[in-house]
């Protein structure tokens, strides 16, 4: 419901700029977490890069009326979004082109197309998380691999770039066909048909959340207060995970060090 320029993080990193908007002016959207006097956007300066700097033109208008809390940590504009237009595909294709993709693979499994297609589905345009949860309580066969070929897809984004379940969405999950195996179909009065062994492959692409884009596609307030906490969530998963990984490369750069000391502590000893 808000509008506020700067930078805001997207799924552990910053994004300078923002999103553009219907008018064409870059802008990062923000739900509110109090509603006073009309929705309102209330952001901590903390929460910024840089010091974030209201356009003059912004400044002069006077239907948007500036907000700012007493101390000064919080600022904000009257906008209701609700009354924008909605964003072009091509500038949506260009933020989603813009984030990191991890592709998965599961080849030659014994399940028709069609019926494991059901399982890819009921997973694809989920979040990661929404889609193990879902896959979880599926009865459906092979929904237990499709939910592990998620997982060691989430790991390979985990090990490259850091990205934890939490920022990861399922843009792609869907089943191809494999080689199907022909045997022969016995039949009455001594003749028989041809019968085959189905099997497909599983491809799943996951990508990268664009938080402030999400927030932007929400309609209702409260949904743009659910992805708005769904972003803080993810960095905070982000940072500590940042944080492990950095204390085990300190403890093994730590152990290496040690080890040299001792080879050359015993060298000098004969």
């Amino acid at each position: 419901m808000f509008s506020s320029t700067g930078s805001l993080r997207n799924s552990g990193r910053m994004l300078s700029g923002g999103i553009l908007c219907g008018s064409g002016r870059v802008k990062a959207i923000a739900p509110s977490l109090q509603s006073l006097a009309g929705p309102r956007l209330c952001v901590p300066v903390s929460s910024f890069s840089v010091m974030p700097k209201i356009p003059d033109d912004l400044k002069q208008s006077g239907s948007l009326p500036q907000i700012f809390s007493s101390d000064g940590t919080e600022y904000g504009m009257l906008l209701d979004t609700r009354k924008m237009s909605k964003l072009k595909p091509s500038i949506v294709q260009k933020r989603l082109a813009e984030c990191k993709t991890y592709e998965g693979k599961e080849k030659s499994i014994r399940q028709s197309p069609w019926k494991l297609n059901r399982v890819c589905q009921l997973a694809a345009g989920l979040t990661l998380e929404e889609a193990l949860t879902q896959l979880k309580f599926c009865d459906i066969k092979n929904a237990d691999l499709v939910a592990k070929v998620l997982t060691r897809t989430s790991n390979l984004a985990d090990i490259k770039d850091g990205l934890q379940i939490s920022q990861l969405e399922v843009a792609e999950c869907f089943t191809t066909k494999s080689m199907m195996l022909r045997r022969i179909k016995p039949m009455g009065r001594g003749r028989h048909g041809i019968m085959h062994h189905k099997h497909s492959h599983i491809r799943v692409v996951l990508r990268e959340i664009d938080f402030p884009l999400r927030i932007l596609q929400q309609k209702s307030l409260n949904q743009k207060k659910k992805w708005l906490w769904y972003q803080h969530r993810a960095e905070n998963d982000y940072q500590a995970s940042k944080a492990k990984r950095d204390e085990m490369l300190r403890l093994v750069e730590q152990q290496e060090k040690q080890e040299l000391e001792r080879r050359e502590g015993a060298k000098g000893s004969t």
